[in-house]
This record gives structure tokens, C-alpha cells and sequence, in this order.
């Protein structure tokens, strides 16, 4: 599939060599719209399609050890269904393609909401918010294994944590959104270590761990009770649409950032497809985004504007493009970037073997610097260059490669 939308635009570029240029430019111009719309419209079937099989896999691990024959009968028609449209989109090559793929996926959705209406599952919205409906909740027992449906929990103070906690720990699958809004910060925490498919997120509390949860479209997270959050955990997240930080009803896009957090797990997340995303913890804290590599629906990776705030270490070797600025990492590694560094406060040492652009005009704590140079990707490629003014912390400067220019000044201990 790449190779045929790159074919179509190799096509549209060559036209150009031509004469009548005015109605070249014309048809070059309606050739690029028309792919870009193919493009998005890909995008979308893509995320589209992720939700779908995120839900269908979820399902059919919560019903593994299950009795509901149908159900799991059903499940294996439709898994074997997703399957089949995930394969095909390598070899889409326009649009009529995508809008035909899009209507299987619509089609497969329906089977699925069809299958689970009349299977065993709990039906409809689940709405915690008062004691009695608590009890309710906890007399449904294992129904709520699957809730085809809303989860909405208002954990007010006068409710029993425990309970609420026995109800979660009941709920693997929500085919709707779940909401869970603890009330007080005095309130303990509730974990999510069971629940591996929603919709959207949204939750308020002292901690944010959900550990197993495998796919998500929105996520945001309270920070009002961010002095008592410590721990940030979504190890399984393999798609998700965008993460937010909310306070009250004002929501920071592309943000995590919880400054007292000590660890914030992204640990299988491949790609954000937004164009910026900002992760922050406490000083001395621990984020892992071991995997992001932020390869598109094309197979191709898109430049993504990723700032690191806290963490004692990072080390990365996969993302490769974009833009990385990084603030209180006390030891910093970022090998293969093809786009650039930003280093700011609180960074005592930083090694690359690929520096394309470095801004260090903020590096007031930077020590040790060993980087390699490597000129960028234009027509006529350049070499950075590389400016240190009144870096009076560093000590041990290591530069290899290619470099435009070296200057340094005020450097008193180098």
C-alpha cells in the first residue's frame, strides 16, 4: 500500500517535466488533494479499526475461561473478520478502496454490538453514585465481567472504597466509556488492574493504574489531587487517540504531567498521533517509553514533539524523528534522532550519536556532552552548529562528526 500511494505521487511530480505548466500545476495540485484525502481517510479507518479489534480482543480474553459458548463462537467469527480487513489495508491503493474497507469495519461493529445484545453480559450503562446503587452493583456479581455500555462512578465519601474496589476488580471489558471521579483526595485509591478495553477514559483519584488496559481513544487524567498521585500506569496501552491532563474542565492536550508522580508506564505504546506530547514526573522519577517509535498508518514514522520532564535516566534508540527536549534527566541517551535536541535545565550529561540540531541556551546544569554531528536531510546538507555561552557546569566536552561550527564562551571549567 505504500508503495502504491508513493507511486501515485511520483506519477503527480513527473508531470511537471511538461509543457503547459499552468494545467500541469492544476492537475499536480488536484492529484496531491486527492491523495491527501485518501491518506486521512486511511488514517482514520486505521484508528478506527485498532478500536475495533482493541474491543474484540479484550472480549475474548474476558470470556477465555467463560461457559457463554455463543458468545465465544460469535467472538471467533468476528475476531477471524478483523483479522481479514487488518491484512487488507497493506494493499489499499485509493479511495474507493478505503471508503468499501470502512464499510466492513462499520459492518463488523454492528455484528459485535448485535452479538453482545444478546449474549450475557450486563446490559446498558452502569452508574455508581450513591450507596444504593453501590449495593446494586455488587449483587450483578460476575455479569459486569462485560458491560456492554458506560461505566460512570462517582465515589463519594459516604461510599465504602472497598466495594467500589470489589465492583471494579469485577469489570474486564467496557464496550462504552469509563468514568471513575473520586470525590476527595482523603479517599484511598482505586486500581483498575482487571479492566483491558474501554472506549474513553476519564478518571479522577490518587493514583491512575491500569496496568492491563490495552486500547483507549481519549484518556484524561485529573491533576487536582496531583500532590498524592505517584504511580501512572498503562504498560499494555497499544493504541490510544490522545492523552490529556484535565483540571476541573480545562484540558492540557498531549500532556501527562503529574510532578510528585515517581513512575509513568507507556511501555508498549508504539505511536502518538498527535503532534506533540509532553511526559512529566517528579525529579528522580521513572518514565518508560521504550517502544515509541511513531510509525504512521503508512509504515512510515511521522515527526512527533516529544518533551521528558523528571525522570532520572532516559535512553531511547527508537525514536528516531522528532524533535526531543528534555529538562531535570539527570543522564540523558538518545541515539539514531534525525531532527534535533532541545536541552534545558536540570540535564547533567547527555550522549547522542546522531545530533542533526542542538539548543543547549538553557543547559545551566549540563556537565558532560558527548555527542556526534551529522548534517541534516536537505538538498544541500548542513551541519550543526553548536553554540555554549557561560556553560559554567560543564566539564567534559566530546564532539565527533560534522559540525559547522564550535563556539564556547564563559566556560570556566572545561
Amino acid at each position: 500500500m505504500k508503495k502504491c500511494l508513493l507511486s501515485i505521487l511520483a506519477g503527480a511530480l513527473l508531470i511537471v517535466s511538461c509543457q503547459n505548466y499552468d494545467d500541469q500545476f492544476d492537475d499536480l495540485n488536484s492529484q496531491i488533494t486527492a491523495l491527501a484525502t485518501q491518506v486521512a481517510g486511511l488514517s482514520q479507518l486505521q484508528s478506527d479499526l485498532q478500536s475495533l479489534s482493541g474491543t474484540v480482543n479484550s472480549l475474548s480474553s474476558t470470556i477465555a475461561a467463560s461457559v457463554d459458548t455463543q458468545l465465544s463462537q460469535g467472538l471467533a467469527g468476528i475476531t477471524e473478520t478483523v483479522a481479514t480487513l487488518e491484512a487488507q489495508i497493506d494493499d489499499i491503493a485509493s479511495s474507493a478502496e478505503v471508503q468499501e474497507l470502512a464499510g466492513d469495519v462499520d459492518a463488523a461493529q454492528a455484528d459485535l454490538t448485535e452479538l453482545l445484545n444478546n449474549s450475557n453480559v450486563y446490559q446498558g450503562n452502569l452508574t455508581i453514585s450513591t450507596p444504593s446503587q453501590l449495593s446494586a452493583a455488587l449483587a450483578f456479581g460476575t455479569k459486569l465481567n462485560i458491560v456492554n455500555g458506560n461505566v460512570a462512578i462517582t465515589h463519594e465519601t459516604t461510599m465504602d472504597a472497598d466495594s467500589i474496589q470489589t465492583v471494579v476488580n469485577r469489570i474486564n471489558t467496557i464496550v462504552g466509556d469509563l468514568s471513575y471521579l473520586s470525590q476527595s483526595s482523603a479517599i484511598k485509591e482505586v486500581t483498575f488492574t482487571t479492566i483491558t478495553g474501554v472506549s474513553s477514559l476519564t478518571a479522577k483519584g490518587v493514583g491512575y493504574q491500569f496496568p492491563n488496559l490495552e486500547s483507549a481513544t481519549n484518556v484524561f487524567l485529573h491533576d487536582e489531587y496531583k500532590s498524592k498521585v505517584s504511580t501512572i500506569a498503562f504498560d499494555k496501552l497499544t493504541s490510544v487517540t490522545t492523552l490529556n491532563t484535565r483540571n476541573g474542565a480545562t484540558d492540557t492536550a498531549g500532556t501527562i504531567a503529574f510532578n510528585k508522580a515517581t513512575a509513568l508506564h507507556l511501555t508498549a505504546l508504539k505511536r502518538y498521533p498527535g503532534a506533540s506530547l509532553t511526559l512529566r514526573v517528579d525529579e528522580g522519577g521513572v518514565i518508560k517509553i521504550d517502544a515509541l517509535d511513531n510509525v504512521n498508518a503508512l509504515g512510515v514514522k511521522t515527526a512527533l514533539a516529544l518533551t521528558i520532564e523528571g525522570p532520572s535516566s532516559v535512553n531511547y534508540t527508537k525514536f528516531t524523528k522528532g524533535t526531543i527536549t528534555l529538562k531535570n534527566v539527570a543522564a540523558a541517551t538518545v541515539d539514531n534522532n534525525t531532527t534535533g535536541f532541545v536541552i534545558e535545565q536540570g540535564v547533567t550529561s547527555f550522549t547522542s550519536n546522531s545530533v542533526v540540531t542542538l539548543n543547549v541556551t538553557a543547559a545551566a546544569d549540563l556537565e558532560t556532552l558527548d555527542i556526534t554531528g551529522v548534517k541534516n536531510a536537505a538538498a544541500t546538507p548542513v551541519a550543526p552548529a553548536i553554540s555554549f555561552a557561560s556553560a559554567t557546569d560543564l566539564t567534559n566536552l566530546t564532539l565527533k562528526g560534522a559540525f559547522a561550527s564550535v563556539t564556547a564562551t564563559g566556560n570556566g571549567n572545561l
